[in-house]
């Protein structure tokens, strides 16, 4: 879907939108990074997708602490404050280690 919106939509040719896809996806600049060997892509395309991953993983930083406001409002999803800080920093977190998100999202599971 991220390769297929990259290329249609925001008109990226097929590595910079690959090299998106993994960083957003798996962990973020060390993947796109990893991927460039691969894929062969030219340096501007790995800038590209380096400056696209960090801005929006920073930008979603702040996201979820607004989410996390509003849901306290509207509430919206039945999360505790302790399920949605453990989904904020397995999210977060996802880089350095892949599993580390899935273990922690079961851990909210359990608590909830």
């Amino acid at each position: 879907m991220a390769l297929l919106l990259g290329t249609r939509l925001f008109n990226l040719n097929r590595n910079t939108a690959v090299l998106i896809r993994a960083g957003s996806s798996i962990c973020g600049a060390a993947a796109v990074i990893t991927r460039e060997a691969v894929l062969r892509a030219q340096p501007a395309q790995v800038t590209v997708a380096v400056a696209t991953v960090v801005i929006f993983g920073s930008l979603a930083i702040f996201l979820y602490l607004l989410l996390y406001q509003l849901n306290l409002h509207w509430n919206f999803l039945a999360a505790s404050q302790l399920t949605h800080g453990i989904y904020t920093g397995s999210a977060h977190a996802r880089g350095r280690q892949g599993r580390r998100r899935q273990h922690c999202c079961e851990l909210a599971r359990w608590s909830a």
